[in-house]
């Protein structure tokens, strides 16, 4: 995502860190599959886990204590909150508890950025993250990740004609 764009763009919050094997996999390809609908509706999503990620970037990767480096995790702080802020709506993936996750939903209320929520059948959110009181555009429940883009297709479909504005 260009953060100096004047189209609309889309932030594209849920858990990256605790994610292992199958599920890691699934879920970073769900995100991805977020921006292609989003695409559709001329609007750039900004996908941390492509534009932040630390691993190809072996020189800034330091790890210390299990931890990331702190001066790495600064930066990767600064730029997905400049992201937020910059964006026209965040579509946030609720369903895997991740406070880093519920700290991008925060932010995106603080900076008064509206939200889609998406959630897989029984989500196991925290009552914090679904009691947020984000101004939201459309809450999304799913059985599958593929019904989960059909219903974000048709929400982007209805909204889209207010975030132009």
């Amino acid at each position: 995502m260009n953060l100096n764009s004047n189209g609309t763009t889309a932030y594209v919050a849920g858990a990256l860190t605790g994610l292992k094997g199958k599920e890691a996999t699934e879920t970073k390809q769900f995100y991805i599959d977020i921006a292609e609908v989003c695409r559709k509706y001329g609007i750039t999503a900004y996908l941390p886990h492509v534009q932040t990620d630390v691993t190809p970037r072996v020189g800034l990767l330091e790890k210390r204590h299990g931890f990331y480096h702190r001066k790495v995790a600064n930066e990767i702080n600064a730029v997905d909150k400049r992201a937020i802020r910059k964006s026209d709506l965040v579509v946030m993936y609720g369903t895997e508890p991740s406070g880093g996750t519920g700290i991008e939903q925060e932010y995106a209320r603080v900076c008064e950025v509206p939200l889609i929520m998406m959630y897989k059948a029984d989500p196991k959110a925290s009552r914090m993250v679904v009691g947020n009181q984000n101004k939201y555009l459309a809450v999304l429940f799913f059985k599958t990740f593929k019904e989960g883009l059909r219903k974000l297709d048709r929400a982007l479909k209805r909204i889209k004609p207010a975030l132009a504005n």
